[in-house]
């Protein structure tokens, strides 16, 4: 079973976009005291969109390679060997976890929407845990055990 979805983070999304639209308003108002620089505005604009094309979408693929998960246009990834993989299970991340990608007790969150998750444990060195946040869990780990047959 080969398992590829894309979720949209739209909360973040929106948020950069809000801030982007009040940067915007305060530069070509003149807003405060000391009015942002062209070059300032310009500098927060391409910042803002830049971390809009990071973090816009999660996408989640589980395939002969590996288990990969990639933020936005693909420059942040994350792939884990099948070989290693030791188990899978479910799991809700409390939601002050937030989302994003973040150290959590035990190893590391992947989310980008919702306080569902799957849990995987796997070796490198030693043994690792990584969250990764999906509203389709059941698919993903069915995909999971029946591509690597883990428990």
């Amino acid at each position: 079973m080969k398992y590829d979805k894309s979720q949209i983070g739209w909360f973040i999304t929106a948020l950069f976009i809000l801030v982007i639209i009040s940067v915007s308003v305060s530069y070509v108002n003149g807003y405060g005291d000391k009015p942002l620089s062209q070059t300032a505005y310009l500098s927060l604009l391409i910042l803002f969109i830049f971390l809009i094309l990071l973090f816009y979408k999660l996408r989640i693929k589980v395939d002969e390679q590996g288990i990969s998960v990639i933020y936005g246009i693909g420059i942040i990834k994350f792939r884990i060997q099948p070989e290693k993989i030791s188990y899978v299970k479910k799991t809700k991340s409390p939601f002050f976890y937030g989302f994003g990608i973040r150290m959590i007790p035990g190893g590391m969150l992947y989310n980008i929407q919702g306080t569902q998750s799957v849990e995987v444990s796997y070796f490198k060195t030693k043994n690792k845990l990584v969250r990764i946040g999906s509203a389709d869990w059941d698919n993903l780990i069915a995909a999971i055990k029946e591509r690597y047959q883990v428990n």
